[in-house]
C-alpha cells in the first residue's frame, strides 16, 4: 500500500546497511513475490514480470508453475492490525483538515490534539505518536479523553429522525435540543436516553434524533468521526513558516532532481537567489536542506545570476541551480 510504503521509505533508502535496512528488505520482497503468485491468473503478463525479476535459481522458471499460496494466519498481528488502522483514521483526519483549511502538508503546525473517551483505544494511538507527527507534520502530539479544549458542542435535531417522532412540536423543539448541556449531548452521544419536557410533553431523545455540532476554538481546526476527535493547532509563528519554507524549498530541489534524471545517489551543489526569508530559512534548516537533497553546499548565487530556475515558495519568489558534484 501506498502508507506502506511511504512509512518505509527511509529504510529502504538510508546509507548504513543494517538490520532494519535488511528486514525492510525481505518484507517488501516477501510481499511482491507473493503479490506476482496471488495476481497470476489475473493479471498473467505483469505477474509474470514481476516474478522474473524476482525469482531466484532455485525457483520456478514461472510464475504460472509455481504453487498458489496459502493463508498464513499464524503471522498475523491483529492487534497492531487493529492499532495501525485507528492511527490511520487519525491522520486521514489531520490531512483532511490540513486540505479544508488550506495547510500546505509541507507546513509544519505546533500541535496536533487526538481526543477519545475509550482509554484503552487513546493509549494505543499515542504509543505510535511519532508516527502521527511525522506523517502530519506537527512537532508535537497530544491526547487526551476531554474534547471540550478543541471545541464546544450543540446539538441540532435530525429532522428525518424527529420529524414523524414530534409532528407539530417540532418546531418547538429545534430551540430545547439546540440549549441542550454539553452533558446531555455526551449522554445521547454515548447511547443514553435523555428525557426533556416539551408542552406538557415528555420526550425520549436517543442518539439518532440529534446531529452534534462542533465549534473549534479559535486558532483550532476540528474533525470527529465516531469516537475519536482530531484538532490541529493553525496557527503560525516565525519558526513555522520558516520551516515550512525550507521544506519548500527541499520539495522544488527534489523536482529539479527528477527532472534532470540524476541518480539517486548523486551529490549535487545548490546555488540560490530569494528575499531576506529565503536566505533566512537556508541558514536555519541548512543541515537538513543537504542531508534531503544530498547536496555537498547551499550557496547564495552571485548577483545578476539568471541561469536557474524560477519558484514560487509560499510567495517568496526563488531562483535555483543545482549541478553536480
Amino acid at each position: 500500500t501506498n502508507w506502506y510504503i511511504r512509512r518505509s521509505r527511509r529504510r529502504f533508502w538510508k546509507s548504513e546497511d543494517d538490520t532494519d535496512k535488511m528486514q525492510a528488505y525481505s518484507t517488501l520482497y516477501d510481499v511482491l513475490l507473493g503479490l506476482s503468485k496471488i495476481a497470476a491468473p489475473f493479471t498473467p503478463f505483469i505477474s509474470e514480470t514481476i516474478y522474473q525479476n524476482l525469482k531466484t535459481a532455485d525457483m520456478p522458471e514461472s510464475v504460472h508453475l509455481c504453487n498458489f499460496p496459502t493463508a498464513a494466519d499464524a503471522k498475523r498481528d491483529e492487534v497492531l492490525e487493529g492499532q495501525m488502522a485507528v492511527v490511520m483514521s487519525a491522520v486521514e483526519q489531520g490531512r483532511a483538515l490540513r486540505a479544508e483549511y488550506k495547510l500546505k502538508n509541507r507546513q509544519p503546525l505546533a500541535t496536533m490534539h487526538v481526543v477519545c473517551d475509550d482509554e484503552k483505544l487513546l493509549a494505543n494511538i499515542q504509543a505510535l505518536e511519532t508516527l502521527i507527527s511525522d506523517e502530519l507534520n506537527v512537532r508535537a502530539v497530544e491526547f487526551s479523553t476531554d474534547s471540550s479544549e478543541l471545541a464546544s458542542i450543540q446539538a441540532k435535531p435530525n429532522f428525518k429522525q424527529l420529524g414523524p417522532k414530534l409532528g407539530p412540536l417540532m418546531k418547538k423543539a429545534v430551540p430545547l435540543i439546540a440549549g441542550l448541556s454539553d452533558a446531555q449531548i455526551a449522554a445521547i452521544s454515548s447511547g443514553e436516553t435523555v428525557t426533556v419536557e416539551l408542552e406538557g410533553k415528555t420526550i425520549e431523545l436517543i442518539a439518532v434524533d440529534i446531529e452534534v455540532v462542533r465549534i473549534p476554538k479559535e486558532g483550532m481546526a476540528v474533525s470527529a468521526e465516531g469516537s475519536l476527535v482530531v484538532g490541529l493547532d493553525t496557527q503560525l509563528d516565525e519558526n513555522l513558516i520558516t520551516e515550512g519554507l525550507a521544506r519548500e524549498f527541499v520539495n522544488k530541489i527534489q523536482s529539479m532532481r527528477k527532472e534532470l534524471d540524476l541518480e539517486v545517489t548523486q551529490r549535487i551543489q545548490i546555488g540560490f537567489a530569494g528575499d531576506e526569508a529565503i536566505v533566512a530559512a537556508v541558514e536555519v534548516h541548512r543541515e537538513y536542506i543537504e542531508a534531503e537533497t544530498l547536496a555537498l553546499t547551499c550557496s547564495v548565487l552571485p548577483e545578476g545570476d539568471a541561469s536557474g530556475t524560477e519558484w514560487d515558495l509560499n510567495g517568496h519568489h526563488t531562483c535555483l541551480v543545482i549541478t553536480k558534484a
